[in-house]
């Protein structure tokens, strides 16, 4: 393996996240993704995307106060996140 020149894709782990969650048949899949996404928020602790994708997975699975504190998390980063904002309003109304 060549670790100098390694690259760890943002997008890839988010794809992969979805993909756990949404697509596979593998033995708890759905704890797997939500491990993926908690890991990209370490990874990536500068981007919207991971948090609001991760917020998206917790609200999904019952989470409701983890997806909210995601989805806050991903506004703060992200002002302009419109469909972060409309999903925390939601959540905040339930």
């Amino acid at each position: 393996m060549d670790t100098v020149n390694y690259y760890l894709s943002e997008w890839e782990m988010n794809e992969l996240g979805y993909d756990l969650f949404y697509k596979s048949s593998l033995t708890n899949h759905k704890a797997l993704a939500l491990e993926v996404f908690k890991v990209a928020t370490l990874v990536f602790p500068n981007s919207f995307n991971p948090y609001d994708s991760y917020g998206q997975l917790l609200k999904d699975s019952g989470q409701k106060e983890a997806a909210i504190l995601m989805y806050q998390q991903s506004i703060d980063l992200n002002p302009g996140n419109e469909d972060g904002k409309r999903e925390l309003k939601r959540l905040l109304a339930n």
